[in-house]
C-alpha cells in the first residue's frame, strides 16, 4: 500500500493525505454518471469517509462489483474485479472525492505550491498557470441528498454525481 501523488492534470499531481483526515465520519449512497470522449458509463458507489479511513465499493447499477478501495496511513490499497475498466484507478477516484468533498484548506494543502483552489458560491476550481485544471458545480447539500458535477478539463470527462447519505446523519 502507498499514497502517491496523483495525476489530475497535464503536468500537476495531487498528493492524498495520509491519513484521509475526513472531518467526520459519513457514509455516502452515490449514482456516478461518467462521461469520457464518446463513452458513457453509470455506477454506484458506497463511500464511507473518516478521519482514519476510507472504504469505498464501486459496483455497476445492476449490482457486480468493480472495484473496492482502501485508503489510511497506510495508503492505497485497490481490489479491482475483472469487470473494471483498466483505466479506472482507485487514487484517481479518491483524488476527485477529496477534491469534491473536503473542505478547501485540505485540498489546498494537497496540491503544488502553483496550483490553486477556489471556491465561490456552488462553484470550486483547481488552476494552474492561470487555466482551471478542475471544477466541481454543487446543487443542493451533497452530503444530504444532492448534486454534483465534477469536469476534468485537462483530462476530458466530467463525473455527474447524485449523493444520499445513508448513516442516519
Amino acid at each position: 500500500m502507498r499514497t502517491p501523488a496523483v495525476p489530475i492534470g497535464r503536468d500537476l499531481s495531487f498528493k492524498l493525505p495520509a491519513p484521509p483526515g475526513y472531518p467526520k465520519e459519513i457514509t455516502l449512497l452515490q449514482t456516478v454518471r461518467a462521461a469520457y470522449r464518446n463513452q458513457r458509463v453509470a455506477f454506484q458507489t458506497v463511500a464511507s469517509l473518516a478521519a482514519d479511513k476510507v472504504h469505498v465499493v464501486i459496483t455497476l447499477p445492476t449490482g457486480p462489483r468493480l472495484m473496492t478501495i482502501d485508503w489510511s496511513a497506510l495508503g492505497v490499497a485497490t481490489d479491482r474485479s475483472n469487470l473494471a475498466p483498466p483505466d479506472l484507478m482507485g487514487e484517481n477516484i479518491l483524488a476527485d472525492m477529496v477534491i469534491a468533498l473536503w473542505d478547501l484548506k485540505a485540498v489546498r494543502g494537497a496540491l503544488p505550491d502553483d496550483a490553486t483552489a477556489v471556491q465561490v458560491g456552488t462553484v470550486r476550481t483547481i488552476s494552474r498557470d492561470g487555466r482551471e485544471v478542475v471544477t466541481v458545480v454543487y446543487s443542493g447539500d451533497v452530503l444530504r441528498t444532492g448534486r454534483m458535477v465534477i469536469t476534468n478539463h485537462d483530462f476530458g470527462y466530467e463525473l455527474v454525481i447524485a449523493s444520499q447519505r445513508i448513516d442516519g446523519g
